[in-house]
């Protein structure tokens, strides 16, 4: 794994039930979250990691609808991002991705769908 866990990469897909979908502005997080416990009289707790899992955005060049239709089509509610490093090769695959927001704006007239996603675990390659 890379020493940048913030990381853009200029080469993203975003493949749901084995299509590639075209993505922009994308970028991911790699998340730890902690739980502290005191099993005795220290005033030091225990802290522990509860949870890992990538998460970030993505923008969609596409509508809205081709989009949401495309993810109810899909044989599965987990699909997968591949986040390629064209610059010094290799990458991530996101596997298990869950889309948790589909969000439409329109910034200086034009159209917008933002997507935010959760990961189950993260691979290089």
């Amino acid at each position: 794994m890379s020493a940048n866990r913030n990381q853009m990469g200029d080469d993203v897909d975003l493949v749901i039930d084995g299509d590639t979908v075209p993505v922009t502005d994308k970028g991911w997080t790699w998340t730890q979250e902690t739980a502290e416990s005191n099993f005795d009289d220290s005033k030091h707790p225990d802290r522990g990691v509860s949870s890992r899992y990538p998460e970030g955005d993505l923008e969609y060049d596409g509508t809205k609808k081709d989009l949401e239709q495309k993810l109810i089509e899909a044989g599965e509610d987990k699909h997968r991002l591949i986040f390629r490093e064209t610059d010094v090769g290799g990458g991530y695959r996101m596997m298990g991705v869950l889309i948790t927001s589909i969000e439409k704006s329109h910034p200086d007239g034009k159209s917008n769908v933002s997507i935010s996603w959760e990961g189950e675990r993260m691979v290089p390659f």
